[in-house]
Formats: structure tokens, sequence, C-alpha cells
């Protein structure tokens, strides 16, 4: 081991012990985040009362715009305000404010669920232009009440907003909910779970919680259902696309390609913890001030990133056999993404393990649907055509996940020659169709969207022909929910 990484480990191990390393940027969320809610809520309220071009409107559109632009560059990221029944988060933190801005935050959640509103969120090349859009539509749909979904329909430049979800914010056992429920609860708990334990790994935690091995088994558990849901929250990496995010979208990619290889539950949940753990090199070389950012590593870093993965995984893990078999996955699969400035895993003396190869190439289909810098995003197709081009991947385990995911994967947001917009939803149930899956409409030919959306199986119904497959970024849906809807079944087509 170099001796750059040996002095890299002492260091974080030192963190360890005196408990001393915080993460600036949560602290930053937390002490901002306030304002952040405030701005929106003055921004709404006077919308409502006044003209949209009254002066007053347009000095408001002049604050929170540079409040929001301030915050973004501040933490590296979007900035989101959610809501869950009287609990308010700002990027995933919960809002810390005094008794009076939370009275404000929630009288803000209550104007938003007026127009079925749970999430606002703003990018950092949002414009004063755009602000005074949203302010337009907002007005609008809060004062007429036969207009409410006029605002989450409208196509509002970088910005989001998102319905509210009544599914996340049930009180019942998960046991005695239904399955797509379920599969909704493993996934909004698993962010949480592994964005916690990564940030306690870039301030220097040394501790491998018994939830990140729980989760691992609850991937496991629900995959074997074979629900597409489980595959549509992969949908989600466009939008969770910090480490934790892709923790877990890769764990879920890897264990349902996976199970066209094998069954075995062992093995399994073994790929689904190496999965969750291979990115906390990268978390513990970026650090604190850096690990949630969107940032691209320098060379020196990049090359401590397979040590350190391993460091962690033996410290976290202790040393025994399936630990030593993680370790061993996370190493090869970190070594393998960087073979290019590397070479070859142990200089071409022994191949690496069958789970490591199958889990570099589901991690580079993530990276290329949700890159994690400002490279441009592939719909799951093109991410698809070109792994299949390169020589580097295993040509069976290539055929596994095209199997798992479909020959035009699920999430994939496609145009019918009627013009309709729809989305993958699943296989279709003639297997000579590979070509032709079971999607869901969502809008009609003249691309308004339907009011529920209509679920036809090409293969078997011979519906109408897809002519093409639409890039990430022209869907203005939320194409997971289509997963966890039952879609209106019967002839779907529209001429």
């Amino acid at each position: 081991m170099s001796e750059k990484v040996s002095s890299f480990g002492h260091e974080y191990l030192v963190h360890a012990v005196t408990g001393t390393a915080k993460n600036p940027i949560l602290e930053q969320i937390k002490n901002q985040g306030a304002e952040v809610v405030l701005a929106v809520f003055r921004l709404v309220k006077i919308a409502i009362v006044h003209h949209i071009d009254n002066d007053a409107v347009t000095q408001t559109i002049e604050r929170t715009h540079r409040m929001i632009v301030d915050f973004c560059a501040t933490v590296g990221m979007n900035a989101s305000v959610t809501f869950a029944d009287d609990t308010v988060f700002v990027c995933g933190q919960l809002l810390r404010a005094s008794r009076g801005t939370y009275g404000s935050a929630l009288e803000l959640a209550q104007l938003l669920e007026k127009c079925s509103i749970s999430e606002v969120s703003f990018e950092a090349a949002v414009t004063p232009d755009d602000l005074k859009e949203l302010a337009l539509v907002l007005s609008i749909a809060i004062r007429d009440p036969a207009r409410r979904t006029f605002a989450v329909d409208a196509p509002l430049m970088h910005m989001t907003l998102r319905r509210k979800d009544p599914v996340l914010t049930k009180r019942e056992r998960p046991s005695a909910l239904p399955l797509k429920d379920r599969i909704v609860r493993m996934y909004a708990s698993a962010l949480v779970v592994m964005r916690q334990f990564l940030m306690h790994v870039a301030s220097g935690a040394t501790v491998l919680p018994q939830r990140v091995k729980r989760l691992g088994q609850s991937i496991v558990s629900l995959s074997e259902t074979g629900d597409p849901a489980m595959l549509g929250m992969t949908a989600m990496a466009s939008t969770h696309r910090d480490d934790a995010g892709r923790a877990v979208h890769c764990a879920i990619l890897a264990v349902v390609t996976a199970r066209k290889i094998t069954n075995d539950r062992l093995s399994l949940a073994r790929l689904a913890t190496s999965a969750l753990m291979a990115d906390v090199g990268r978390t513990l070389v970026a650090g604190s001030e850096r690990y949630e950012r969107l940032v691209k590593l320098s060379h020196d870093e990049e090359e401590r990133i397979p040590a350190a993965t391993s460091e962690l995984c033996i410290t976290t893990g202790g040393v025994n056999f399936p630990n030593a078999l993680r370790t061993a996955i996370t190493y090869e699969t970190t070594w393998l993404e960087r073979s290019e400035a590397l070479g070859p895993v142990y200089d071409g003396i022994w191949t690496p393990l069958i789970q490591a190869r199958l889990l570099a190439m589901v991690r580079k289909l993530v990276d290329l649907v949700a890159p994690r810098d400002t490279s441009d995003a592939r719909s799951p197709l093109e991410a698809l055509r070109m792994l299949a081009q390169d020589p580097e991947h295993d040509a069976v385990l290539l055929k596994a996940l095209v199997r798992a995911v479909g020959v035009i994967p699920l999430g994939s947001v496609v145009e019918l020659e009627s013009r309709a917009w729809a989305v993958v939803i699943g296989e279709s149930r003639n297997e000579m169709a590979l070509d032709r899956p079971k999607i869901a409409i969502v809008t009609d030919p003249n691309g308004k969207t339907l009011p529920k959306p209509r679920e036809v199986d090409l293969g078997a119904d011979k519906g109408p022909a897809i002519v093409r497959v639409l890039g990430p970024s022209t869907a203005k849906f939320n194409v997971t929910r289509l997963f966890l809807a039952a879609p209106q079944k019967g002839d779907a087509r529209l001429e």
C-alpha cells in the first residue's frame, strides 16, 4: 500500500476517534434553508395578492432570485423544499427555523397542497423570468379551484414541481402495505440510511450500521416479487444523483440483473451490500466538504479510491470470509472503473470476480443515465447501446442486463407513430416481441397529458409502433409514478 493511502487512512481514523469532523455543507443547508423557504413563501403570498407586474412582486422576485442562486452556489446543489405532513425538508434536511418561520413554511405547504404539490426544486441556473412564471402559474392555480392542476403541469424552466404522493405520508406497518407501497418505502428509507452513513464516512466514521446490511437484504427480498416498480425506482437516478442515490440505484439494478444468473439469496445479498459500499472510498477521499457535490476529483485522488475503499470495507466489516469477499468485490469494481488510468486489475494476472464485473457494468450504466458531473444524461436505450459497443464488458453479463431491463429499457420515454408519448413499464406477454414492450400512454397526439395513464401491451395487442426513444430531458412528467399506480387497462390505441 502506498504511503499516500496509509497516511490518508491514519487521518480518517483520527477523525473517527476524536469526533471533531463536521459536515459544513449540511450546516450551510440548515443555517440558510429557512431563508430560502421564507423567500419562496413571500413570493407565493405576494403573487396571490398583487398583479404579476406590480413593483412589489418584481422586487420580491429579484430578492428571491438572489437568495436561491446564492444558496445553490454555497451548498453546491439544487435548492429543494419538500413537505410531508407537518414536516419540512430543505435539500433533504429537516428545516431548522424559529417558530414563526416554521409557521410560514407550513402555510406555504397548505398553499401548495391546494395545487397537489409537495415539493418545489430550483436549479442554480434559474432566472428572475423563470420565478415570475412560477409566481404566475401558482397564483392562477391557488385562486381558481377549477385550475388546481395548472401549476404542476406547467412547462417551467430550471424548476421542478412534484405532485403530492399520499403513499409517503401513510403510517401503516410496512408488512401491511401493498407491494408497490413497500417498494416506495424501501427506496425512501434507503436514501435516508445511505445519506446518513456516507455523511458519517465523510466525517471519518468507521462503523458500518446494521441498517445498511438490512437494506441489502430488503432489496433482495423485494426483488423476488419481480414487480416492475423495483426497476422503476431507478428512473429516479437523474433526480437523486448524489453518492447515496447512486449506491441505492446500483444495488437495485445489480440484484435484478444478477437474478437472471442466480437465485441464491446469500450471493444476492452480498452483491447488494457491495453495491451499497462501492462509493465509500470516493466519499472518504472527497471529504466532508465535497462528498455531496457533483464534483470531479483529481487524477491523484481517483488513484487512491480503490485502496481507500478496501481499507474502509475491512475496517467497518472486520476480518472474516463474508466481508473479505465483499471487500474484494468493491476493490475490483472501483479499479475496473479506473482501469484506463490504473491498468488491468492485479496486472492482468487474475480475472476479476464476476460480481465485480457485473457491478462495474451496472455502475457504468447509471453513470451514463445520471452522470455525477455536468455531462449530458443519456436515455436508458442509448446507455445500453454504449455498453454493448464497449468490448470491455462481458457479453454474458450484458445479455443478463438486457434481459433484466428490456431491449427498450424500463423507464424509457417513447413517441408512438400516433405522436402520443408513452413510458415503457414492462415486458410484453409475447416473448417473441422483445422490441414491442408493455407501455403506459401518458399524452394524446397533441401532447396533452391524459387524466390517467393507459396501459398497452404492444407485442400482444398490436398497438401503435414506437417511432423513437426520447431524451431524458424531454419528458415533463414523473416517470417513476407510472410504476406505482395501476394504469387504466383496455384498448388504449390512439388513432
